[in-house]
């Protein structure tokens, strides 16, 4: 039971770190380190893509909200799993929403291995392992 509790509040500090983190990027303007990087910031903020249906973005609209919706989704995860923590439910219900998490979290840690850069990458491994380990625990309980 301290096993799972421990991993569960890893988890948990974990995804709400991750999400934290990741929102500084909404405040913070990109600083271009010469003159190609300054061009393509530029592109980014100014060129209007036609997404159709009348739809105008930039790219860095785009970004923008991609980023906002991944930290949404990490602080979600985190405060979802928190309130079921502090409000117990069923082992096997539990299971299943860990399950789910491992889901959604394996593919996203996939997908930042590929796609991003270092602290992305070890804040959604580390939430994917803490969550997995949250699994792993809840399902030796009451085997022991």
């Amino acid at each position: 039971m301290k096993l799972y509790i421990g991993l569960s509040w890893a988890a948990i500090i974990c995804l709400f770190l991750s999400g934290a983190l990741h929102s500084i990027s909404l405040f913070v303007e990109p600083a271009a380190s010469n003159d190609i990087e300054k061009q393509l910031i530029q592109t980014m903020d100014t060129y209007q893509m036609d997404m159709g249906a009348g739809y105008h973005r930039t790219f860095a609209q785009i970004f923008f909200s991609l980023s906002a919706c991944f930290s949404l989704l990490c602080l979600f995860a985190s405060v979802l799993l928190w309130y079921l923590l502090k409000h117990p439910i069923s082992k096997n219900i539990m299971m299943g929403i860990l399950n789910i998490y491992l889901i959604f979290f394996g593919v996203l840690a996939i997908l930042m291995w590929v796609f991003t850069f270092l602290p992305p990458i070890i804040c959604t491994s580390l939430s994917f392992l803490f969550l997995l380990g949250t699994r792993w625990s809840l399902g030796k309980m009451g085997q022991e």
